[in-house]
């Protein structure tokens, strides 16, 4: 019996049958494993080192970072539009709700400031009667969900 170590994945399997493992793909009993495991070191930021095993230098563990905070990422934003009806993932809908709502908002304000002025200017109910058509209609629920998905989707969220 011994531990080995995945040449690819760094899967480490303790007491293992060694033929069960072939040594084309494992290590068997790496001579730095019992340092790597006493020094907490994560199965992730081991890589290999010709017929042994070593701690990865501090970029190489910033690269592996940086790719599984990008994959969760991407399973966020895609349990977040999946889950758009059932209401599962709250913060990130919230927070393409809310810009949503603060770009519509921004995108008639000067709309209803301009009718503001125009309606302490005029005295005739007949002219008010112009403004039909002067406040842009508000998005319907089904424009207003794809544009909150379309959010989540473009990362405007994360």
């Amino acid at each position: 019996m011994a531990n080995v170590v995945n040449k690819t994945t760094m899967q480490l399997v303790l007491s293992a049958n060694t033929p069960d493992y072939p040594s084309a793909d494992w290590l068997h009993d790496p001579a730095s494993l019992g340092s790597l495991i006493a020094a907490n070191v994560p199965s992730r930021y081991w890589k290999l080192s010709g017929d042994d095993i070593a701690e990865m230098s501090q970029s190489e563990k910033d690269a592996v970072d940086s790719a599984l905070a990008a994959e969760q990422l991407t399973a966020d934003r895609e349990s977040a539009l999946s889950s758009y009806d059932t209401r599962r993932d709250y913060a990130i809908l919230i927070r393409a709700v809310v810009l949503e709502v603060l770009g519509q908002i921004n995108a008639n304000s000067g709309k209803y400031n301009d009718l503001l002025t125009w309606l302490s200017t005029q005295a005739q109910l007949t002219q008010r009667a112009q403004l039909s058509g002067f406040v842009a209609s508000q998005p319907t629920a089904s424009q207003a969900r794809t544009a909150i998905l379309q959010r989540v989707d473009a990362g405007e969220v994360d």
